[in-house]
């Protein structure tokens, strides 16, 4: 079930990308990137790590698409030709252990580092009300980085529409206070999302997979479950294939629900099924165990699972998993969160693996 081929949707009649299991390594920060945005060793070496130990598809996280939406130090770019081929050694190198990568790309908005920008004003954070123009050129931005993304080799490209970052900004009635065509209803809410998925369909043309990150569920006064389905739906009206289901309240930054809401997932595949029979739906946060996993696919509640923190302890988890007949594996990590930490100060490892770490 967790090791059965998977196939991607590419396209009437293309060619589909074809996964050789069901496990994805989820984007996350890793604060190990080359000062100008652009690939490094250190942060090669991580992603060909997994790719070694059998992930089958890899996310490479999350790429700023333009300066003003750079969210942390040493993130990834894809603002610029130069620094999307400096993907492209790594980009092979996982095509040649016979895994397949996606570039994430993400425009932070509020919490950006350069400038700090939103669907609403807020003084009492220097935060500025994106105007109209600020909408249109963010847009085209993204579609430009999903193009080099494209360029530069990797399988397919993923929209972060998840965890408080802009897009999902929009999405949420805390956030967005707009009266305007961006703002009110959902229809609206959704509309900036919407523009950058067809601006990025109409970019990389119709055979090349989009992806899209996002939360099921926003937490109390946030965007709900049914919502979320409904914008999910009108994504894949939209040309995104592949749906990654994350929940996080974007004010408070805590998670809104065990493994990142399972049933928020399922009501997306249900859907989904429903009208678009080849979208793919994966879930991540909180699965920790190989029966855990293989029960949130039998049941029916996605297609993929997705780690992030588990492979940061366990680079080889799947190939541990792999080779337990009795399917009993769990992750040896915790949940701490402290990897995180690591990540901001330069150093992507988990807590427990670091040989410093005091005992």
């Amino acid at each position: 079930m967790l090791f059965d081929k998977v196939e991607v949707y590419a396209g009437e009649g293309k060619k589909p990308v074809v996964l050789q299991n069901r496990f994805m390594r989820s984007a996350t920060y890793e604060g190990i990137g080359a000062p100008d945005g652009s690939m490094s060793p250190a942060l090669a070496a991580e992603m060909e790590k997994l790719a070694v130990h059998h992930v089958g598809l890899i996310v490479f996280s999350y790429f700023f698409t333009e300066e003003c939406g750079r969210a942390a130090p040493f993130q990834l770019s894809m603002a610029t030709d130069a620094a999307a081929e400096s993907c492209r050694p790594i980009v092979n190198k996982i095509h040649e252990l016979g895994s397949h990568c996606v570039a994430q790309i993400c425009h932070a908005g509020i919490p950006g580092i350069v400038e700090k920008m939103g669907p609403s004003k807020d003084e009492s954070k220097g935060v500025r009300e994106m105007t109209l123009e600020d909408i249109h050129r963010t847009v085209t931005e993204f579609g430009k980085a999903a193009l080099r993304a494209k360029n530069a080799g990797f399988d397919m490209v993923m929209i972060h529409g998840a965890h408080g970052y802009l897009l999902s900004q929009y999405l949420c009635p805390l956030m967005n206070h707009r009266t305007d065509d961006y703002g009110g209803s959902l229809e609206n809410r959704a509309r900036i999302v919407r523009e950058v998925a067809r601006e990025i369909r109409k970019m990389v043309g119709p055979d090349f997979p989009i992806a899209i990150k996002m939360n099921v569920d926003d937490g109390e006064g946030g965007m709900t479950i049914p919502e979320s389905t409904q914008v999910a739906l009108w994504l894949a009206e939209d040309g995104i294939q592949l749906f990654e289901a994350s929940c996080m309240n974007p004010i408070k930054k805590k998670n809104a629900g065990t493994c990142f809401n399972r049933a928020g997932a399922e009501s997306w595949r249900k859907a989904l099924r429903e009208k678009y029979p080849h979208c793919l739906v994966a879930l991540v946060g909180g699965v920790r165990s190989q029966k855990e996993a293989e029960d949130c696919v039998k049941s029916g509640a996605c297609d993929l699972i997705s780690l992030a923190r588990p492979f940061i302890r366990e680079p080889d988890l799947v190939d541990i998993w792999a080779a337990d007949p009795n399917h009993e594996g769990k992750a040896k990590c915790v949940s701490c969160g402290l990897c995180l930490r690591n990540a901001m100060e330069g150093k992507f490892m988990c807590v427990f693996n670091d040989p410093n770490r005091k005992k």
